[in-house]
C-alpha cells in the first residue's frame, strides 16, 4: 500500500488551493464583479472586487425613531457587507461594503 506523502496535505490545505466564490451582479446599465476574497482577484480580463462575504451571513433589522427602516448584513466577523433600506420618506437605498466596512457601491 502507498502512502500519501504528508506535503500534499500541505498544499491541499494552503489558501491558495481553497476553492473561490465569484459573484456577478447584472444591473440595468452595468455588472459588478465580486470574490470572496480579502484581496482583488483578477481573472483573464476581469477583475473581481474583494468583499470577503460569506455564507452565513448575520443580520439585523433596524428601525429608526423617524420612520426609517434597514436590513444590515455582516459577515462572520460581524463587518457590514450591505445594507438595504428605506427612509422616512420612503426613498429606498442600497450599500454594498468591502472587508474594511468601507462602501464600494450605493445606490441612491
Amino acid at each position: 500500500m502507498r502512502e500519501i506523502p504528508t506535503s500534499l496535505f500541505s498544499a491541499v490545505a494552503a489558501e491558495e488551493n481553497k476553492p473561490l466564490e465569484l459573484y456577478e451582479v447584472y444591473l440595468d446599465t452595468r455588472t459588478l464583479y465580486f470574490a470572496q476574497a480579502e484581496d482583488t482577484v483578477a481573472l483573464g480580463t476581469q477583475t473581481y472586487t474583494a468583499i470577503g462575504i460569506s455564507r452565513e451571513p448575520r443580520a439585523s433589522l433596524r428601525l429608526g425613531v423617524d420612520g426609517a427602516v434597514g436590513l444590515l448584513i455582516r459577515d462572520r466577523d460581524e463587518k457590514l457587507r450591505a445594507a438595504l433600506g428605506a427612509r422616512a420618506d420612503g426613498v429606498p437605498g442600497l450599500g454594498l461594503y468591502d472587508s474594511h466596512e468601507k462602501a464600494i457601491w450605493s445606490a441612491p
